[in-house]
């Protein structure tokens, strides 16, 4: 079993790795929840992979195979994280792009938008682009709220007084 990539007599070893592996890049970077999953993977993960490491060094005979396994999880891992990254960088451009629209609208009519519709937002826009969040204008203050790509708890909340984004745990 020198040479093989499975840890098993039957070869099925890596091809069961690259499946798991697939199907938790999918899970874990298709809903903005998905990150904290990863995260609290992460944490046995570490443990089994220093392990895998371990006996790599330890073992010659399955160097190979244990090696190649950490490696598809850390990429998976990695994978994820860059998704994510991403995503945020693509909800803060748009909603972004939503203040730059309520502060022209405040400028010209005077009082936040009462409505997304009045920027030409759909709410349906809206959720596709920035999850769950919400947009109010209460006592002639807008109130832009949306949620953080890596936890779906968690919440970015524009501040319009002094124009910078406030992290809102939950």
């Amino acid at each position: 079993m020198g040479d093989t990539l499975s840890p098993s007599p039957d070869g099925k070893g890596i091809p069961l790795v690259i499946i798991a592996s697939a199907i938790f890049v999918l899970f874990c970077s298709s809903s903005p929840a998905g990150g904290i999953f990863a995260f609290l993977l992460a944490i046995p993960f570490s443990f089994w992979a220093l392990f895998q490491i371990a006996r790599a060094v330890s073992h010659a005979e399955n160097r190979k195979r244990r090696l190649l396994r950490a490696g598809i999880w850390f990429f998976a891992f990695a994978l994820v994280a860059g998704i994510h990254v991403v995503r945020d960088k693509s909800m803060r451009q748009e909603a972004d792009a939503m203040v730059a629209k309520i502060l022209a609208y405040q400028e010209e009519h005077g009082t936040c938008p009462p409505t997304l519709e009045a920027i030409q937002k759909s709410q349906k826009s809206f959720r596709d682009k920035l999850g769950y969040g919400s947009y109010a204008c209460q006592e002639a203050q807008p109130i832009l709220i949306y949620t953080t790509p890596f936890n779906g708890f968690d919440r970015y909340r524009y501040d319009f007084e002094r124009k910078v984004w406030n992290y809102v745990p939950d």
